[in-house]
C-alpha cells in the first residue's frame, strides 16, 4: 500500500506537544516559573533565557570564570550545531568525541580528549536516549572538570529511574523551541553544583525593549503553534506550502513550520529578556509533562512491536534504555542498511531525520557519528497519533524498507 492510499492520509508534524486553549489564559506568576522549574528538575536554580544557545552560551561563560586558563569543550560529534555556536561564542574550543549506533557516548573516547585545558564536557541526551551519565560524571570529577547535561529530549523522564533529567551535571540545559517538551521559544539553564548556584551570574538583560508588541508577538505564536501542530491546521499548513510550490520542508527534509524557533539564535538574543508572555503557557505545558510522556511511551511501545523484530533496523529505545524513564518525544530508529528515496518521501508523516547528512559535524573521522547522520530517523510520538495511526506510520516504514531493499537486492 502506498503512502498516497494509506489510512494515514493527513500530514503529521515530526514533534509536538499538545497546546489547549485553556493554556492562554490567567497571567504569569513573576519569577514562578523559574522556580517551579527548578523544582521540577531537582535543581537548586533555573533561569530562563530568550535563547537556548543564550543558555548554554551563559553556563559555559560562568564556568570559564572560575578556570579562565581551561579553553576547550567536549562535545559529541553527533549533535545540533548549536552547541558549537554556543561554545565559540563564549570565547571556548569545542573539541569532539565519536559516539556509537545506540547514541551512548564512549566513556573512553572522551577521556581521551581531556586535557589540562579542558573545561567541560556537554553529555547529550540525544533525542531521548540517556548518555552514560554516571560514568561521565564520575570521569569529569576525576580530572576536576565540569560536566554539562543537555537534558530537553529527557526532560520529565529519570535516569536509572531516581534522577531527574537535568539533575546529573553540575549544570543542564533545556531547548524551548518548537517540538520539544516546552514549545514556547528560548530554553532555560539548570545550575545543580553548590559552588555555582552560589557564584552565577546571569547575563545582564535588555529589559526596556520588551514591549507590548513584543507579549502579543509571543501571544500569537502561541496560538499559530497550537493550530499549526493540531492534525487538520497541520495538514492545511502542509497543502498551502505545495499550493504555494514549495514543498514545506528545509535541505533535510524536515517541516519548517518553526515559530517558536524563528530568530533566537542570533548572539543579539544573548541579553535579550524572556517575554512573561510565555510563562503560561509554559506553567501548563510543564504540568503535564507526566502525561505527556505516558502517550508518547504508549505509542513508542507500539512501534516497537510492530518494528521491534526488523533485522534491518536498530531501535534505540529497546537498546539499554529499560533501565531508565525515558521521555520520547520523537522514536529514534537506525537502518541498518542505507535509506532509500522512498523513506526520504515519508516526511509528510512525520518521519524524518534528526540531522541529515549535509550537517557540518559530519566527519568521517568519527565513523560512529557519521552512520548516525546518514542512517538515523525519527518517526512521531505526539498526540496526533493514536495506535492506530501508529500502526500506519509504522507500515510505511516497512514498505518503504522493503522497496529500498529490493532495489538494493
Amino acid at each position: 500500500m502506498s503512502a498516497k492510499g494509506s489510512a494515514c492520509r493527513r500530514a503529521l508534524p515530526p514533534a509536538a506537544t499538545r497546546t489547549l486553549w485553556r493554556d492562554f489564559c490567567g497571567r504569569g506568576a513573576g519569577q514562578g516559573f523559574e522556580q517551579r522549574l527548578a523544582d521540577f528538575a531537582g535543581a537548586r536554580l533555573a533561569f530562563t533565557y530568550a535563547s537556548w544557545a543564550g543558555a548554554l552560551y551563559d553556563i559555559l561563560r560562568n564556568l570559564a570564570r572560575h578556570r579562565p586558563d581551561a579553553k576547550e569543550v567536549i562535545l559529541p560529534r553527533y549533535a545540533c550545531g548549536t552547541f558549537v555556536f554556543a561554545t565559540e561564542s563564549a570565547g571556548l574550543t569545542p573539541v569532539y568525541y565519536d559516539i556509537d549506533v545506540s547514541l551512548l557516548s564512549c566513556v573512553d573516547g572522551i577521556e581521551e580528549q581531556i586535557t589540562q585545558n579542558t573545561l567541560a564536557v556537554i553529555a547529550v541526551n540525544n533525542v531521548g536516549v540517556f548518555s552514560d551519565l554516571a560514568a561521565i560524571a564520575a570521569l569529569c570529577k576525576r580530572n576536576e572538570i565540569h560536566m554539562v547535561e543537555d537534558a530537553t529530549y529527557t526532560l520529565g523522564g529519570s535516569y536509572q529511574r531516581k534522577s531527574p533529567a537535568g539533575s546529573v551535571g553540575d549544570a543542564a540545559i533545556l531547548n524551548f523551541s518548537e517540538g520539544k517538551a516546552i514549545p514556547v521559544g528560548g530554553g532555560a539553564a539548570l545550575i545543580n553544583h553548590p559552588s555555582l548556584a552560589q557564584s552565577y551570574q546571569r547575563v545582564p538583560f535588555d529589559t526596556s525593549t520588551i514591549s507590548r508588541r513584543d507579549r502579543l508577538r509571543a501571544y500569537m505564536d502561541g496560538m499559530l503553534y497550537k493550530m499549526g501542530t493540531s492534525r487538520l491546521g497541520y495538514s492545511a499548513y502542509w497543502t498551502l506550502k505545495q499550493l504555494r510550490g514549495g514543498t514545506g520542508t528545509d535541505s533535510e527534509g524536515r517541516m519548517t513550520f518553526e515559530v517558536a524557533r524563528r530568530a533566537e539564535f542570533e548572539e543579539s538574543k544573548f541579553c535579550a529578556a524572556w517575554v512573561r508572555g510565555k510563562e503560561t503557557r509554559a506553567f501548563a505545558y510543564l504540568g503535564r509533562i507526566r502525561s505527556e510522556k505516558q502517550h508518547r511511551c504508549s505509542i513508542a511501545r507500539t512501534y516497537e512491536t510492530k518494528l521491534g523484530r526488523r533485522p534491518d533496523l536498530f531501535l534505540l529505545p529497546s537498546q539499554g534504555q529499560e533501565e531508565h524513564d525515558c521521555h520520547w518525544l520523537r522514536f529514534p530508529v537506525v537502518s541498518r542498511q542505507e535509506l532509500s528515496s522512498d523513506l526520504h518521501h515519508l516526511y509528510r508523516f512525520g518521519i524524518t531525520r534528526l540531522y541529515g547528512p549535509g550537517s557540518p559535524l559530519r566527519d568521517e573521522r568519527y565513523p560512529g557519528s557519521a552512520n548516525l547522520y546518514d542512517r538515523l530517523f525519527t518517526l512521531p510520538t505526539h498526540h496526533g497519533l493514536d495506535e492506530t495511526r501508529a500502526l500506519e506510520v509504522a507500515r510505511l516504514v516497512e514498505q518503504a524498507l522493503d522497496r529500498g531493499a529490493a532495489c538494493h537486492g
